[in-house]
């Protein structure tokens, strides 16, 4: 692999950590109207999982397990969306840009699966 290669990867992954860290949580709370909020705004402090009644939210409700995939899941897509990119046009910036903005359909996707396999009630435009 040559070296402009390899930087390439490193930065799309990079790229894909970083966003996926800022932008699990507002996307949780977004999905799923939980209340997980920025990370600065507390994340998950918000969130219905400490409410006694149900619903729960349904990845802060699974620990860690609800907390790993979704991030190991938006981070590995980001960084394919990236890697699409870069392939395609050879272009790093448009490439970095196309990793973050692919935290929507991939977080979309994931979030529509953790749906199918749970019964929670809200999902994206669900009242």
């Amino acid at each position: 692999m040559n070296p402009k290669t390899r930087l390439h990867l490193i930065v799309l992954l990079i790229v894909a950590i970083i966003s996926t860290m800022t932008f699990m949580a507002p996307l949780c709370g977004f999905m799923f109207k939980c209340g997980c909020v920025w990370n600065w705004a507390g994340a998950s402090r918000h969130c219905n999982i400490h409410q006694p009644s149900p619903p729960h939210c349904p990845w802060c409700a699974h620990g860690k397990l609800g907390y790993t995939v979704p991030l190991v899941g938006l981070t590995f897509g980001q960084f394919l969306g990236g890697l699409l990119t870069v392939r395609l046009s050879s272009k790093l910036f448009l490439a970095a840009l196309a990793t973050v903005l692919s935290i929507l359909p991939v977080g979309f996707l994931l979030g529509w699966i953790t749906i199918l396999l749970t019964s929670y009630p809200y999902f994206l435009l669900s009242p």
